[in-house]
């Protein structure tokens, strides 16, 4: 077994427990998942890709979860989500362009009671 495979591996180890992953951890293992697809790209790592894209279409569709709150991230995690609504394929380009500025306004005035508050009522 070769370290891409040992990897690969204990990835998915990982990913078993992804329903007990709150949201900061839940971006993590995704921006780390992301990360080895990455350096498979490079190496022309086809299975490699493929499973770590399989893996981050899952943690996707984890970060849906119901029990997911996304309110008060931190800065990395506003951050690194919008890198990747830039990056999912499919998002209609408003949609994509809102969650950026908003993100933008939660990066930059995190304590601000005049930045978006996803609870408020209208």
């Amino acid at each position: 077994e070769d370290d891409s495979d040992k990897l690969i591996a204990l990835l998915r180890r990982k990913a078993i427990a992804m329903d007990k992953l709150n949201r900061p951890q839940l971006l993590g293992f995704l921006k780390t998942v992301l990360n080895v697809r990455s350096k498979f790209l490079e190496k022309d790592d086809n299975h490699g890709v493929d499973v770590m894209q399989d893996m981050a279409s899952s943690v996707l569709k984890h970060m849906g979860r119901i029990t997911i709150n996304w309110v008060e991230m931190s800065s990395w995690e506003t951050e690194f989500v919008r890198q990747l609504v830039r990056e999912v394929e499919h998002v209609p380009v408003f949609i994509s362009r809102i969650m950026d500025q908003l993100l933008v306004n939660l990066v930059n005035n995190p304590n601000n009671d005049n930045a978006y508050n996803v609870n408020e009522k209208n």
